[in-house]
């Protein structure tokens, strides 16, 4: 049954007459509920309520939204606001995959605070054994946190994010603040009392040990390692260099469009290379057609392509001579 189904409400009160009918007798009943793809977490609560209303006594069972596997011998939870495959999420499914091909009794489980997930992470999670767990609610939220034996918050400024630290009441666990930023320019700082919630942080990049989190972290004792992203090889296996050409020269660009990514100036540099031979290409995630609009205007509309967003940058990479990632300075 379900909430939306409106011939299973009708249905409910003679249901429930034959469930009392045979319980007399010994035959137990089973009340499933497929609302999980609308409520998630919060559906055993919500699937209660309904069927209290209409004053069944059968206990409602939700079905689980990912496959739950045996319990390892060291149980990690990674928090993260979001599981859309961006580097910090990629990290987790790379640490889980090298760790499972080197025998490691280690569990993982991803906390997302919030949706969308990327179907084909969800599925690369599911390939990996990898729990995730999306929105939980209280109950859920405080029975992963129990059964974890660390806990790493992948952290950058991510406004619930924020408010799950500043309101969660963490266990006694040994966590780890895993710094997704440079951590040194706002928005994206790596703060004292972020450090404050961490038994040890890991820093992306060298610069970030002049962050404020990392001088805090420095001054109380809490250990500092520089933890590079996890690079995701299989991504590159389909890579094969195109022969060289002695007229063109490919440079491009493979990541966010977004100017709170990208550095900003991006075109401007790309405009200030006047050999007609140099061509450009950007893929990614963005707004493309301001993208493609800001490049003409520059004399770039027959020297860059701009494409969307592709899982195949193996092939986009054998197609370049040159990969340059130009980000934001403050990213």
């Amino acid at each position: 049954w379900a909430t939306w189904c409106g011939p299973c409400i009708s249905e409910m009160r003679y249901i429930h007459e034959a469930f009392a009918k045979y319980s007399a007798v010994g035959v137990p009943s089973l009340s499933l509920s497929v609302d999980v793809d609308t409520y998630g977490d919060e559906l055993l609560r919500i699937a209660w309520q309904f069927v209290r209303r209409r004053r069944a006594t059968n206990q409602p069972t939700a079905p689980q939204p990912d496959r739950r596997r045996p319990r390892a011998t060291t149980e990690i939870l990674h928090v993260l606001p979001r599981f859309i495959g961006g580097g910090p999420e990629r990290s987790v499914m790379v640490i889980a995959a090298e760790g499972r091909a080197a025998g490691l009794e280690v569990g993982h489980t991803v906390m997302v605070l919030e949706p969308p997930i990327s179907p084909g992470m969800h599925r690369r999670a599911r390939h990996l054994d990898v729990d995730v767990v999306e929105r939980p609610g209280p109950e859920r939220l405080s029975a992963e946190l129990a059964a974890a034996d660390a806990i790493v918050v992948h952290y950058w400024n991510n406004p619930v994010l924020i408010e799950f630290l500043e309101g969660v009441e963490l266990p006694e666990r040994p966590v780890v603040l895993w710094a997704r930023i440079l951590g040194t320019e706002p928005p994206q700082i790596v703060t004292d009392d972020l450090v404050g919630l961490a038994d040890a942080v890991f820093l992306t990049s060298p610069v970030s040990a002049a962050s404020e989190g990392a001088i805090a972290a420095r001054s109380a004792g809490v250990p500092i390692e520089i933890v590079a992203g996890a690079l995701d090889r299989t991504r590159l296996a389909a890579t094969r260099r195109r022969p060289p050409s002695p007229g063109e020269l490919v440079v491009g660009y493979v990541g966010s469009l977004q100017t709170t990514k990208m550095h900003p100036r991006l075109p401007e540099m790309c405009a200030e290379v006047a050999d007609p031979r140099v061509k450009f290409v950007f893929v990614g995630d963005g707004d493309g057609d301001l993208l493609r609009r800001r490049l003409g205007s520059l004399g770039l509309a027959d020297r860059a392509v701009v494409r969307p967003h592709t899982e195949d940058i193996g092939t986009v990479f054998g197609e370049l001579d040159v990969f340059g990632f130009c980000l934001l300075y403050t990213s």
